[in-house]
């Protein structure tokens, strides 16, 4: 049972893992602000037989239907766990698992001619001393965990090899759409004028790349609106910031995209959109110029062209994840841990 994107909006929420570190000992939680009310409330994570291990360590990698794809970073496990159902599956280890490999990217998603869930990994080698952490070359280790099997398969393919000259860029994590896991894409010598959407087709296990609008900047993020493909990026404008997004309206062809709507944002210096509520109403998360140790979740209503601060309890510094609460089963009895 997969969920498809024309009922995305109205079941998105968001999850935050906040820190705080204002008392002698740093705290660490999960909550999840509806979708319904913009209510917030605490997240019990249950990982089965693992015990209710630290949500410090667990890092929130990437995620479709509901399905997350935690990482433990200091015990070296990965899981993934539907909150909803409370049904949590143990991923094997990497056919790649050595000291001389650092994982870069994961990507969750749902293969839509094989119906299946599929988990994406990119590794580089450690040696490479490349400045630019966020940035991977095509050519590194790219491997694919299909849920219910027992074991990461290596992918070799043509149309890889064909993008080495590329790199992806990965700051925000990967975003699954359409049947595929998307990056931000540069050239190996960065021009901000060629840069593209790098995907990875879950069905044929393939690379390919998405032509952006020719306004659209680096710093830009992705997002579903209305049930299409969407980009946003950010431009100044007389001392504020402007935010622009560019819907698909055909997947895959760069003459559909176009701009659904732009927002004056005002003194900040980070923007990023996570959702979009009710068609009306995005879901901003911000930081202000006046106040750089401390970021904020707001809502901009389209119609009213108003802002309202979403309140978190003890916010001093928190990530923020879209989430799709789903009672999708992951079946495969023989890994689960629950």
């Amino acid at each position: 049972m997969h969920l498809d994107g024309s009922r995305r909006n109205n079941k998105e929420s968001i999850l935050i893992k906040r820190f705080n570190s204002g008392s002698s000992q740093s705290k660490c939680s999960l909550s999840k602000i509806s979708h319904n009310d913009s209510s917030c409330s605490n997240v019990d994570v249950y990982l089965g037989i693992l015990g209710n291990s630290s949500v410090y360590d667990l890092e929130l990698s990437a995620h479709c239907d509901g399905i997350i794809f935690y990482s433990n970073c200091i015990q070296g496990y990965s899981v993934l766990c539907n909150l909803a159902t409370r049904e949590t599956v143990l991923v094997p280890d990497t056919s790649s698992s050595n000291d001389s490999l650092l994982l870069f990217s994961v990507g969750f998603g749902y293969d839509l001619k094989n119906h299946q869930y599929k988990a994406v990994r990119i590794t580089k080698p450690r040696r490479d001393n490349d400045w630019r952490i966020y940035m991977v070359r095509m050519s590194y280790n790219v491997e694919v965990y299909t849920l219910g099997s027992y074991s990461w398969r290596q992918v070799n393919n043509a149309k890889s090899n064909s993008m080495n000259s590329r790199q992806i860029s990965s700051p925000h994590g990967s975003f699954y759409f359409n049947g595929a896991i998307h990056w931000k894409g540069f050239p190996e010598r960065f021009d901000s004028n060629d840069i593209v959407i790098i995907l990875f087709n879950l069905s044929d296990e393939e690379f390919d790349i998405i032509l952006l609008p020719d306004d659209v900047k680096p710093f830009m993020h992705f997002l579903v609106w209305d049930g299409s493909f969407a980009v946003s990026h950010v431009t100044h404008s007389n001392h504020s910031l402007l935010l622009d997004v560019f819907a698909m309206k055909e997947y895959g062809v760069k003459e559909s995209w176009t701009k659904v709507f732009t927002i004056e944002i005002g003194h900040s210096i980070f923007v990023r959109p996570l959702a979009i509520w009710k068609n009306n109403e995005i879901v901003l998360e911000i930081m202000d110029d006046k106040d750089r140790n401390n970021f904020q979740l707001v809502t901009y209503n389209l119609r009213r062209q108003e802002f309202k601060k979403l309140q978190i309890p003890e916010p001093l510094f928190f990530k923020s994840y879209v989430y799709m609460e789903s009672l999708v089963p992951m079946k495969s009895r023989r890994e689960s841990i629950a």
